[in-house]
């Protein structure tokens, strides 16, 4: 049979080529890896230092930009509060009565239904006239109306302003009594309210006094118009008649007009500008940058009814609020460049115009800064991976010419070889090999010829240990059958400390296999019981002395151990052999022993010592004759107890001794049983019966029908002893049909019970009254448990101190249950 070579050895191809591959490929492989490494490395520095000079550049450009573009739009407010400042003087003259030359027509106007007084129609003759609204909010008579006509002076200022500037989009007075003159002209009526009060709105009186005490143009937040341009700003001033505020010139933009200033930005990258108040609030955003700052519809506004009352931008509209980390910056800062995170990672530069303290910002993408230098980085990349490809094809040509040449040369040593393997495994099967070789590599010859003179010298030394071999096995053999016969431990251990031999019982006590026990030594075996011990181990020196050792593992056992030094003939110490004897049940049963008779003699002694000292005062007739019925009643009562104790403890003998053999087992009905039982009981004077309930079905066991009634009456006389103050006793059947088995529950409602005295209630003589007021000798629940425990069953106590007591039995259902009629 040819033998089989390990998984860890390799074939002489196998070695061929990795010589082959080790000592040439791998140098070559190293090289090539390095070289591409490198230019990977290389790549990536450049296109990183790429990156950090295009940022810079990108950065130096957007802050130039901003600062750039914000001069431009400081240049065309500049322009709009100069034609402010023109409509605040001219309309400073007209309402001064100064300049008269113009008077509008009476004819185009009319009141409304609520008092209101305005223009029906444009001008005559002028498609670009102005609009006139006097509201219904004050009183119209002659005066008013005069008023109105006269404020026809306004229109060629108002026309000249707005056909100037392209951003303008509309122009007007407001005077203090609720006058608007606007123009272009629009329907008045349908757009404003009735009854609007105009100075209460915010394009008026962010001019007046209060707000602008140095009586020159101001700006004021963005709003929903009015007069129905949607959403903007306006640069209002005010117009004095001395020191009396006659009213509000004001030059409105729409936002809408503002965002395509904006949109119309030159930016590169793909960037977009945003421009916002000084409050911080959103003048202007184009559609491209909604999504950045979670913004929608910035021109847009609801014209469902007339705008009442001012109409500002949310706190949506408004950067600092939405972007807190970015608003302290911006505040400090009147221009800079800052990176900032978005929908994306983008650079945020900035500037801020003079005029109004607006901010114009400049957002870009960093992804689209960096999109032409990642672009190359990702075209030298592919060079490389096409020098990676080239690498591998060249690479797998090579190998495979390598790999031809690997299993040549291995064919023509392996054959010489795969002789000597055969020669090897005849060797090894026990076979003669033939002398006859050839090889034609002189090493491999003279290596075929020291196999044939090994062969020869195995096949001699083979046949003398089979020889020793089969005598020592059956010495082995007999010497194990020995020790494993002997209820005791036994460990031969050599002069090495090797174990030798174990028996059967060393298995027991330690929880070890005979596999693992001769796997260890002298030592190992020791540090294994030190583990078990309760105590530490001390050395067995001395042979002529017992040691006592305690295990807790496996199991609770005490040993007695000692040792007998081997030697052979000449003197030479062979080895040691230890005993180990297993002396628990022996410790066990006198400490049983000790314990029953210690408890037995107290409680014997207790009402002996009562009966003894009675009957010597009656016997001295010391006793007045009205007195000796009380005595003579507690002498019977004592002899009484006497009686039962000595009675249980018979029947709780000739139980232990028998274990059984003398119950009368048959197959019983338990219902017939627990009634039986109940009818035997006798209540206790001024107690209630027990409470049970007799069961519906017919649950047979096989027990000993009077042995069973004698345990269940002793417990449910402890039910009723234990509970002196009264209180309920039950009696209780559960079945449980799955699993086979029948449990009976005597509950109480007494004295109760600690987890302590739980845990000792079957003990013999244990009472869990230590004060004698309650009557019994403590072995009734010990009875029992013995008598159950024979019939197979389990009885277990459940209880909470003050509150009761549960006695389970359970028992297993020899009989399938069945309904009874």
């Amino acid at each position: 049979m040819k033998r089989h070579s390990d998984s860890s050895k390799i074939t002489l191809f196998q070695w061929i080529w990795r010589s082959y591959f080790k000592t040439s490929l791998v140098p070559l492989l190293v090289v090539e890896i390095a070289l591409i490494t490198t230019y990977f490395l290389s790549n990536q520095f450049a296109n990183k230092e790429n990156i950090k000079t295009i940022v810079q550049v990108a950065k130096d450009q957007l802050a130039h930009l901003a600062m750039r573009e914000s001069v431009g739009i400081n240049h065309q407010l500049n322009s709009i509060v100069n034609a402010t400042a023109y409509l605040q003087k001219y309309s400073t003259v007209v309402m001064s009565g100064k300049n008269l030359l113009k008077r509008d027509d009476p004819k185009r106007f009319a009141f409304s239904p609520d008092g209101a007084y305005y223009t029906t129609r444009n001008a005559l003759g002028d498609i670009d006239g102005s609009a006139v609204f006097y509201s219904g909010f004050v009183k119209i008579g002659e005066k008013e109306k005069e008023k109105a006509l006269r404020t026809a002076a306004l229109d060629p200022a108002l026309k000249s302003v707005k056909q100037t500037f392209p951003l303008i989009a509309q122009t007007y007075f407001n005077s203090f009594d609720s006058l608007n003159r606007i123009y272009p002209y629009f329907d008045v009526i349908s757009q404003y309210p009735a009854k609007m009060d105009i100075p209460s709105y915010n394009f008026y009186y962010e001019a007046d006094a209060k707000h602008n005490p140095s009586r020159g143009t101001v700006w004021t937040d963005a709003y929903i118009d009015p007069a129905g341009q949607g959403w903007m700003t306006t640069c209002s001033a005010p117009v004095y008649n001395g020191d009396f505020l006659e009213g509000v010139v004001g030059v409105d933009i729409t936002i809408e007009t503002i965002v395509s200033e904006v949109k119309a930005l030159e930016i590169p990258w793909k960037g977009y500008g945003i421009l916002i108040d000084k409050n911080g609030t959103i003048l202007a955003l184009p559609s491209v940058g909604e999504n950045d700052w979670g913004i929608k519809n910035m021109t847009a506004s609801d014209y469902s009814e007339a705008i009442k009352k001012d109409t500002f931008r949310t706190d949506d509209y408004n950067l600092y609020l939405k972007k807190p980390e970015i608003a302290t910056t911006l505040k400090n800062a009147q221009n800079g460049v800052e990176y900032t995170t978005l929908q994306k990672k983008s650079i945020l530069a900035w500037a801020t115009v003079p005029s109004t303290g607006w901010k114009l910002l400049v957002v870009v993408p960093t992804d689209t800064i960096f999109e032409p230098s990642n672009s190359l980085s990702a075209r030298f990349n592919t060079i490389a991976w096409l020098m990676i490809g080239g690498m591998l094809v060249f690479y797998s040509i090579f190998f495979t010419m390598l790999y031809r040449q690997s299993r040549k040369m291995s064919l023509s040593l392996s054959k010489p070889l795969h002789n000597m393997d055969e020669m090897v495994s005849e060797i090894a099967a026990g076979r003669v090999i033939s002398s006859q070789h050839e090889f034609f590599v002189k090493e491999l010859d003279s290596t075929a010829t020291g196999i044939l003179e090994m062969g020869n010298q195995l096949e001699s030394a083979k046949q003398a240990r089979e020889i020793a071999a089969a005598e020592l096995n059956k010495r082995t053999e007999q010497l194990q059958m020995v020790f494993d016969v002997s209820p005791s431990g036994y460990v031969l251990v050599n002069s090495q400390q090797e174990i030798l031999l174990v028996n059967k019982a060393v298995s027991l006590i330690t929880g070890l296999s005979m596999p693992q026990l001769l796997a260890l030594n002298e030592q190992t075996l020791w540090a294994h019981l030190q583990n078990q011990a309760s105590e530490p181990l001390t050395p067995f020196e001395n042979q002529n002395e017992l040691y006592r050792v305690d295990l807790v593992k496996p199991r609770l056992m005490s040993l007695l151990c000692c040792v007998r030094k081997i030697y052979l003939q000449n003197g030479d110490l062979l080895g040691k052999l230890y005993f180990l004897h297993d002396i628990t049940k022996e410790e066990e049963a006198n400490r049983i022993k000790a314990e029953f008779l210690m408890s037995a003699t107290h409680e014997l002694r207790t009402p002996l010592s009562t009966i003894h000292g009675y009957a010597e005062l009656l016997n001295g007739g010391m006793i007045p004759a009205e007195m000796q019925p009380e005595l003579i009643a507690t002498i019977y009562q004592q002899t009484t107890w006497l009686v039962t104790m000595i009675n249980e403890l018979l029947d709780l003998s000739r139980i232990e001794e028998r274990a059984g053999s003398d119950f009368v087992i048959e197959q019983c009905e338990l219902g017939h049983v627990l009634s039986d039982a109940m009818a035997e009981f006798n209540v206790p004077q001024g107690r209630e019966p027990i409470v049970y309930t007799p069961i519906s079905s017919a649950i047979v066991l096989n027990l000993d029908k009077e042995k069973f009634k004698k345990a269940l009456l002793n417990i449910v006389n402890n039910a009723y002893t234990y509970s002196p103050n009264g209180g309920a006793v039950s009696l209780n059947v559960h079945q449980n049909v799955e699993q086979q088995f029948v449990e009976i529950e005597v509950a109480d409602c007494g004295l109760g019970l600690s987890e302590e005295d739980v845990s000792h209630v079957f003990d013999r003589f244990f009472r869990v009254d230590k004060s004698g007021n309650v009557p019994g000798v403590g072995l009734g629940l010990s009875l029992a448990k013995e008598i159950i425990t024979l019939f197979d069953g389990e009885i277990r106590i459940e209880s909470e101190l003050g509150r009761g007591s549960r006695v389970f039995i359970r028992l297993k259902l020899k009989m399938p249950l069945t309904n009874v009629s």
